[in-house]
């Protein structure tokens, strides 16, 4: 764990060696998160919900086919689930459901080494390398319906994430792989992101949460290979 935290240190590091003998391809992109957090021993069975991310990237092209690329941007993560129950209630049957959203906010910083491979006027490419993560805010909303006998109670519980109170990590480091193809600056982009820090920091609390993420992304930059 100690290599893989000091991975994107390394790699930032070598990108900037050889800013001074690459070519710079500034550049801007945006696009639509699908994730969720995995966890175990617990009776909650997260689903994927929608987000976002935007960023801005420098591309620092090294030869015709590789090339280093890191940047910054803002991205929301999270869950969301809906699970039902049945229980016996002075003969009746009550219904209790309960649907949870969490919302994640996070500044992130990804260092990836890229080879591509020239198609006429498009480009193909995939790459591969760490992505470091910094929640900055949060927020959750837990709704549970319990209904007997026709009598539904709604218990609604919103509100801001304390990351310290509410033992959720701060930091991420995810291990991101990505395919795309690029004509004329402008780029489609798929990735995916594999958390391995455990969110969870609760020591009396035997429950795993990582950080999973699919995402399709729109970009532009300046200047070519």
């Amino acid at each position: 764990m100690k290599l893989l935290k000091s991975l994107p240190a390394i790699a930032t590091i070598l990108l900037f060696h050889n800013c001074s003998i690459a070519q710079l391809r500034p550049g801007i992109e945006g696009g639509v998160n699908y994730s969720t957090i995995e966890m175990s021993n617990t009776s909650i069975a997260p689903d994927y919900r929608f987000g976002y991310h935007v960023r801005g990237v420098a591309e620092f092209v090294l030869s015709d086919v590789f090339s280093l690329e890191s940047g910054i941007g803002i991205n929301t993560r999270g869950y969301k689930s809906h699970d039902e129950s049945t229980v016996q209630v002075f003969g009746f049957n009550s219904v209790q459901t309960n649907d949870r959203n969490l919302k994640l906010n996070y500044l992130n910083i990804p260092v990836l080494i890229k080879a591509g491979k020239e198609f006429g006027n498009s480009r193909v490419y995939v790459g591969v390398g760490p992505d470091l993560y910094y929640a900055t805010s949060g927020k959750y909303k837990y709704t549970t319906v319990t209904t007997v006998n026709g009598n539904e109670q709604i218990n609604k519980s919103e509100g801001s994430i304390d990351f310290k109170n509410d033992n959720i990590q701060r930091f991420d480091l995810a291990a991101k792989g990505i395919l795309g193809v690029e004509y004329n600056g402008f780029y489609l982009q798929a990735s995916y992101e594999h958390g391995f820090i455990n969110l969870n920091t609760d020591p009396n609390v035997n429950n795993d949460m990582f950080n999973r993420n699919f995402a399709l992304t729109l970009g532009f930059k300046l200047g070519g290979y």
